[in-house]
């Protein structure tokens, strides 16, 4: 691992160009190296997260051997055959090596196009990604002759990424056709390539730790029991205890259940309104679990946001209600005298630009770009807690010369509060909001709604709370209002107000039927997510800055 430099090393930002790197030059060769330790820890994560057993404690171990086999001392090109990006490159290696070796033989009858796409889809990939990597081939030509070694690592990359001549991806599907290991080794590339595209925006600086990394892997996979799993009886960490509250209520919500979090006197609450729903004899409450056991996702919480697109009358849309302006910090039972002066909290804003990510700073790592953010991810980052930023300023304001930091904390009644959950790191103010935030959308799933109050002095957390408002507002039946509550979010950016736009159209104005729980709550599975996803982008610098 030496010849990896540290992935979030501060440095300069200048990436690699292909003459430099094929030329050995070591600016070429340190750029890129960088890019590619910062790869193979996210799929060093990801095999913790991913298979059975696994351990967090293995993850060093894991990060070495991905390494190895991502960037080889001294071979680091060897076998690249400029099918793909480099990355994608790496990334077939890696997945080459979870494939069994399995049969070398050939089929005896080629599979067809639909044979393929079957074949595909029972190794996991979706028929849109299996139709697009097909594209227009459609069987082996009669003259056609399988090579029994199989297809490179190199060739299956520039399938998974669509990146091969037309000519070339005819015969790598010819022989994918025939050979049933070749079809399970592009069937883990095209996953594997897929996840790293969806983690790359997540994944946290690496300051954070082992422990927050697999636990945002696992948050930015789905895979929130697999946090509970790890880590939900030892979260030491406010980081941590945040990342295991997020799992927790995105596990019970797909289930249909009511999560019900620790009450904690440091967390911000957001004020809600008295007007609830109906109680409902239905109500099932989760408790904060001490070890959560492995289940499958509620396939029925998809569908829940799959409603009918339609434009709302223009006699029901409501004005946008307006949000808070240019206050960044959200001031939930904030007192005059706790708030910051804009410069400490520019400060707090400088710190996390100076430690974020390496794909934040170069767009891609090794070639691979991340997903493109989704309608509801916002752009800008999530605001600080302004008790938890004060507090930290004043323990680096401390004398710490004969003090331990455990010390200095205990002499602060804010830090000595959050104990050992505090890490002393500038990330810390980030995760009080994210709670308060969350204990608002699980309350607005059951029908209490944060208050216009509490929106408005939400700073940059705005958003959450108007979408927790509208849903809010759906499940005690008042559709007019739900739609004013997310209006102003912009198109695509709250499907709550879909939601409520789709009620009205559908009981026509009447008054509606009381909304089934487990559809509010799948309904608010996706804000817990979208918080979590604005939380991670946040955390790594990778905050959409336009579109």
């Amino acid at each position: 691992m030496e010849s990896l430099p540290l992935a979030d090393a501060a440095g300069p930002e200048a990436g690699f160009d292909w003459v430099a790197l094929a030329s050995k030059r070591e600016e070429a060769e340190v750029a890129a190296g960088r890019q590619a330790r910062a790869l193979a820890r996210v799929l060093a994560a990801h095999a913790i997260v991913t298979q059975r057993g696994a351990v967090p404690e293995e993850l060093e171990e894991r990060l070495a051997a991905v390494a190895e086999t991502v960037w080889p001392r001294g071979r680091t090109l060897g076998g690249f055959g400029l099918h793909a990006s480099l990355g994608a490159y790496a990334v077939a290696k890696v997945a080459f090596d979870l494939v069994p070796a399995g049969r070398t033989g050939l089929r005896h009858e080629a599979l067809k196009r639909a044979g393929v796409l079957a074949a595909l889809a029972e190794h996991g990939v979706d028929r849109h990604t299996g139709r697009s990597v097909l594209g227009s081939w459609a069987e082996v030509p009669e003259d056609f002759r399988a090579d029994p070694a199989g297809l490179s690592p190199s060739l299956i990359a520039g399938l998974a990424e669509r990146t091969l001549t037309r000519a070339e991806r005819d015969a790598a599907l010819s022989q994918i056709a025939l050979s049933p290991r070749c079809l399970n080794r592009l069937a883990a590339t095209l996953s594997l390539l897929s996840a790293v595209r969806a983690l790359l925006p997540v994944v946290p600086p690496e300051a954070l730790g082992r422990d927050v990394l697999v636990a945002m892997v696992a948050l930015g996979l789905g895979r929130g029991d697999r946090v509970l799993e790890l880590y939900a009886s030892r979260a030491n960490t406010v980081a941590l205890k945040t990342m295991v509250e997020l799992a927790s209520a995105q596990v019970a919500l797909t289930q249909g259940i009511a999560p019900e979090l620790e009450v904690d006197a440091l967390v911000p609450l957001p004020e809600l309104e008295s007007r609830t729903a109906q109680p409902r004899a239905d109500t099932e409450v989760m408790p904060p679990p001490a070890q959560a056991d492995d289940d499958d996702e509620d396939e029925d919480a998809d569908d829940v946001l799959d409603i009918v697109e339609e434009r709302v009358d223009s006699a029901v849309a409501a004005t946008p209600m307006v949000l808070a302006g240019p206050a960044r910090p959200a001031r939930w039972g904030v007192e005059p005298e706790a708030t910051l002066e804009p410069d400490t909290v520019a400060a707090f804003e400088a710190e996390l630009t100076r430690t974020r990510t390496e794909v934040a700073r170069q767009g891609a790592l090794l070639g691979i770009t991340p997903l493109p953010a989704a309608p509801t991810v916002r752009r800008r980052p999530l605001p600080p807690d302004e008790r938890l930023l004060g507090a930290l300023k004043r323990l680096e304001e401390r004398p710490s010369a004969d003090e331990e930091l455990t010390e200095r904390i205990a002499l602060d009644p804010v830090l000595h509060g959050h104990g050992l959950q505090i890490q002393g790191l500038p990330f810390d103010p980030l995760f009080p909001p994210v709670r308060g935030a969350l204990r608002a959308v699980l309350v607005a799933a059951e029908g209490r709604a944060p208050s216009l109050d509490a929106v408005t002095s939400a700073g940059d957390l705005a958003w959450a709370l108007s979408r927790a408002r509208s849903l809010a507002l759906v499940v005690q039946g008042d559709l007019t209002q739900a739609q004013a509550a997310a209006a102003g979010l912009g198109e695509g950016a709250a499907p709550e107000g879909r939601w409520a736009a789709d009620r009205w159209l559908r009981f026509g104005g009447r008054t509606p039927e009381p909304v089934d729980p487990h559809e509010a709550r799948a309904v608010a599975s996706g804000l817990v997510m979208d918080l979590f996803q604005q939380l991670a982008r946040t955390l790594a610098g990778t905050v959409p800055t336009h579109g």
